[in-house]
């Protein structure tokens, strides 16, 4: 409590006052109002001359709380455990995105072994195809939507035709610009892909990857704002 100047004796009325008696009251009074300016220079926040918000601390519960200027520039009161567990739960948010980036980042790993292995495996086949087309001449363009194989050849060698529709039926698996070989050695009919279905292929992988890159790039977006949270 403030220890203030107390007018215990009064000038009574009707008499004459005399300048020792006023300044005496004067004085007292003059050494209040510099210990009240100093109690609340220690004790009251200093806000600057620019201060236009609300200076009164609110009605809140101040055990374990940390006063603070809200949005809206006024003084407030926030809860240091509503703090913590917004600290927590945005280290749980920012792991948990940091684990879709790496399941991401192995996904787009694995997508890119898919790719080399579908690259691989296109180049044995076109060994493959060079080797039994080694003795192939082109016979004709084959319209697998008959849903039947031509018939084979003779013994003269290999023939090779090339599909001008999508397949159906026993021709199901042949797309319109793939290649058949008949493989005389095994007396059957070896399939290729053709040139329009491995660029496709390639697009898609490559529309994989960017649609892959372009969510790590968003995780890791979400995880540095949760970092600055």
């Amino acid at each position: 409590m403030l220890n203030l100047w107390e007018h215990t004796n009064p000038l009574e009325s009707g008499t004459t006052a005399r300048a020792d008696q006023v300044n005496f009251k004067f004085d007292g009074i003059a050494v209040s109002f510099r210990g009240i300016e100093e109690y609340l220079d220690k004790r009251v926040f200093n806000l600057p001359p620019s201060f236009t918000g609300n200076a009164y601390i609110p009605n809140k519960t101040l055990a374990d709380a940390i006063v603070w200027f809200n949005p809206a520039g006024d003084i407030d009161v926030y809860s240091m455990t509503v703090f913590h567990q917004n600290v927590t739960d945005t280290a749980s948010n920012t792991a948990s995105a940091l684990d879709s980036k790496n399941k991401a980042a192995i996904s787009e790993a694995n997508a890119r072994q898919s790719e080399l292995s579908a690259a691989a495996s296109a180049e044995l086949a076109q060994g493959a195809a060079v080797t039994v087309a080694g003795s192939a001449f082109f016979a004709s363009v084959w319209n697998a939507g008959t849903g039947a194989f031509p018939a084979p050849p003779g013994s003269g060698g290999s023939s090779m035709w090339q599909a001008s529709s999508n397949g159906t039926g026993a021709t199901a698996a042949i797309k319109a610009g793939d290649l058949i070989i008949w493989d005389i050695i095994a007396s059957t009919y070896r399939h290729f892909a053709g040139a329009a279905r491995v660029i496709a292929l390639e697009s898609q992988v490559n529309t994989l990857n960017t649609t892959l890159n372009d969510r790590i790039n968003y995780l890791e977006a979400i995880a540095l704002a949760g970092n600055k949270a």
